[in-house]
């Protein structure tokens, strides 16, 4: 495949991991979200859409679509209006929802919207899909592909699972574990594509023409801002507390060139071996007696750990409970599936911040942008990072 989107509901979080790993592999990175508009479907439920930046102002509109809609702690739907205010540069991807696809053709031309179809394995996968091809032949609009993906690989379903369980406080062997994941959700490779889908070579053809179409030039590829790293205007004394740096950099600076950072990283060594005893139904106190037996660094993960010394638990590894608990950590290790603020950074900028990432608010109404923990995000992103 030359391109691959990222398509996170509501977040531009992993964009700069994406892109390294993309431009690493070789591979076009293509930058989007998943957003739930202000429209009703018959049954009542919000229609989600997924918008791709074709260019850097789509990126912008973007982020502040994603801005526009965050609260403290959710999100709420884009209205039209505002779905149409910051349009200019988004290409949109739509499901067969006659309810939504009417009002998005008035704020979308036929170049910039289109119907997508989706994987027939899935529940009323086919149904689906004729009424898709039958909502865009009415509306003078084309078909595109775009399979749901959850993870990489058909046998990392059960990774997907354990992540989930995890974000619930569920345990893998309940069944009764609520689970949104589509049974079919890996990366489908193009010839698997055009198996499964025989009679819509033209959609995936446009499919690829899209990817094409979106530029790679977005903030994740630009130099740091003149002026380093240096933040010799703030006073010393600020630097204690964290409100004192914002307040002192608001003031250097402007109040939307400054924020805190809400963050995704992966985790420490520890942290994984307790989500993988979590979901596999361990006593807290069996897990942290292994999980004592690791190193306490937050920058040390599992994997380094393993690869420096295989004998790190510290007893016999025979026995099955304590190579199930090691092998499934081992599968989650090195996956972000968390996000949270990172108290003591500190994020500005030239420019709005938004511009480079959306921004949300935490419970305090404190501004937090969403990026990585790493302060190598920061400078990708144009910005500079205090600690």
């Amino acid at each position: 495949m030359p391109a691959v989107a990222i398509t996170d509901p509501w977040s531009l979080l992993a964009i700069t991991r994406f892109a390294r790993a993309a431009h690493t592999a070789g591979v076009r990175p293509v930058f989007g979200a998943e957003i739930v508009i202000d429209v009703r479907t018959d049954t009542g439920a919000p229609c989600s859409l997924i918008l791709l930046a074709e260019t850097h102002e789509g990126y912008r509109n973007l982020c502040r679509l994603l801005t526009t809609a965050a609260r403290p702690g959710a999100f709420v739907p884009v209205s039209l209006d505002t779905l149409a205010a910051r349009a200019d540069g988004l290409i949109a991807l739509s499901t067969g929802e006659t309810a939504m696809h009417e009002p998005l053709a008035d704020i979308f031309d036929d170049t910039h919207l289109y119907v997508t179809l989706g994987s027939p394995k899935e529940s009323d996968g086919n149904a689906a899909n004729e009424h898709a091809r039958s909502v865009a032949a009415r509306l003078h609009r084309e078909t595109v592909v775009a399979m749901d993906c959850r993870y990489l690989q058909h046998g990392d379903a059960d990774i997907r699972r354990a992540v989930r369980a995890h974000h619930l406080r569920a345990r893998l062997d309940d069944p009764a574990s609520p689970t949104e994941d589509p049974t079919d959700a890996h990366l489908h490779a193009a010839d698997e594509v055009t198996r499964l889908l025989p009679h819509d070579g033209a959609a995936i053809e446009r499919t690829g023409e899209i990817a094409a179409r979106c530029s790679p030039d977005l903030p994740h590829t630009r130099a740091p801002i003149r002026g380093g790293t240096d933040c010799h205007d703030v006073e010393e004394p600020a630097l204690a507390l964290r409100r004192n740096v914002l307040r002192e950099l608001g003031k250097a600076r402007q109040s939307h060139q400054v924020a805190g950072v809400l963050c995704v990283a992966p985790r420490a060594a520890r942290a994984t071996l307790m989500a993988a005893a979590r979901v596999l139904g361990w006593h807290y106190d069996d897990a942290i007696a292994v999980a004592r037996t690791l190193p306490s660094s937050r920058y040390v993960s599992l994997g380094d750990v393993l690869r420096g010394d295989p004998t790190w638990l510290g007893w016999s590894r025979a026995g099955d409970r304590v190579d199930g608990l090691v092998g499934l950590a081992e599968q989650i290790d090195g996956l972000i599936f968390d996000v949270g603020q990172l108290s003591d950074a500190i994020v500005f900028s030239d420019q709005p911040l938004v511009d480079f990432a959306p921004i949300v608010r935490s419970d305090n109404g404190h501004r937090l942008l969403q990026m990585e923990r790493d302060g190598f995000a920061a400078r990708k992103l144009g910005c500079v990072r205090v600690s």
